[in-house]
């Protein structure tokens, strides 16, 4: 299988709900819909995986300090735009339900969420996620574990066929 047409079969197959402003997400303690649903797919289904929304969930209820996401699910079509206009990511984490972007004001402060997050992984018998980290706006903390989705890690999948650089670069500990 593509990149494309696994996105496209874990969408069809694992939606979560349609988006409603306010409301935690299904399962969540402490994700808002409105923190994780494509802000531009205008009102389309949206998927996060239940591993996800525990990994943040066990960081946010042991360190009790607010976050802000800034992205959970993004559409293919979004993805795309972003690609086209900043150069993003062609295939990404976050239209697979499988990534968000939490906001902090300094890097020094980023390590210490990424070393919380490691920390909850480890106590949630997750591997370790993939971190990246650009300053942008203050710091955005990128956290994704979309080698879930691939069998080597218990997933459905096999990696994609046409994309070297993804069975490469999504698998645990990996950081940019």
């Amino acid at each position: 299988m593509t990149v494309l047409e696994i996105e496209k079969e874990i969408q069809q197959r694992q939606v979560i709900g349609l988006p409603h402003r306010g409301k935690l997400l299904p399962g969540a303690k402490y994700i808002y819909v409105n923190e994780a649903w494509d802000r531009n797919a205008d009102g389309a289904p949206y998927y996060v995986m239940p591993e996800l929304i525990a990994l943040h969930d066990e960081e946010r209820g042991k360190s009790g300090e607010p976050t802000t996401l800034t992205s959970v699910y993004r559409t293919r079509g979004t993805q795309d735009a972003l690609n086209s206009k900043w150069g993003k990511a062609k295939f990404s984490a976050h239209s697979m339900g499988a990534a968000f972007d939490r906001r902090t004001n300094c890097i020094e402060h980023a390590q210490d969420i990424v070393d919380r997050y490691k920390a909850a992984a480890k106590r949630l018998g997750l591997p370790v996620p993939r971190f990246g980290m650009r300053k942008y706006q203050g710091v955005f903390i990128h956290v994704d574990i979309v080698f879930l989705h691939f069998k080597e890690f218990g997933g459905p999948f096999d990696y994609p066929s046409d994309s070297e650089p993804i069975r490469i670069n999504w698998r645990p500990k990996v950081s940019w």
